[in-house]
């Protein structure tokens, strides 16, 4: 459940990115990795995850909190995180979120 000081971004199309404030704000907080969740793997996180890529964040998508219409779809969404984005796909329970705060290595 969000607190009272969290906040909110909507997001109208399928990127969390396009036409949406995301960018300036994740940089105002200093923000280098993203773990992205939800629905579907092929369109919303795929998308998401290569607008976060180009933008050089470091990206988590848990496979167990990433719903596909199907188990092929999965597979698929899987291996273009994996291979194209060098996204971590390990699932929830292998996140180390105290790890993700730190900044990446330059």
């Amino acid at each position: 459940m969000p607190r009272a000081d969290d906040y909110l971004v909507l997001k109208p199309k399928h990127s969390i990115f396009y036409a949406t404030p995301l960018d300036v704000l994740l940089t105002y907080m200093k923000v280098h990795t993203l773990v992205l969740t939800g629905l579907t793997g092929t369109q919303c996180i795929l998308f998401s995850a290569m607008d976060a890529y180009v933008r050089d964040f470091k990206v988590y998508a848990p496979r167990d909190c990433i719903v596909s219409p199907n188990a092929k779809e999965a597979e698929v969404s899987d291996y273009v995180l994996r291979s194209s984005m060098n996204a971590d796909t390990e699932t929830s329970t292998q996140l180390r979120i105290a790890e993700l705060k730190r900044p990446p290595h330059t």
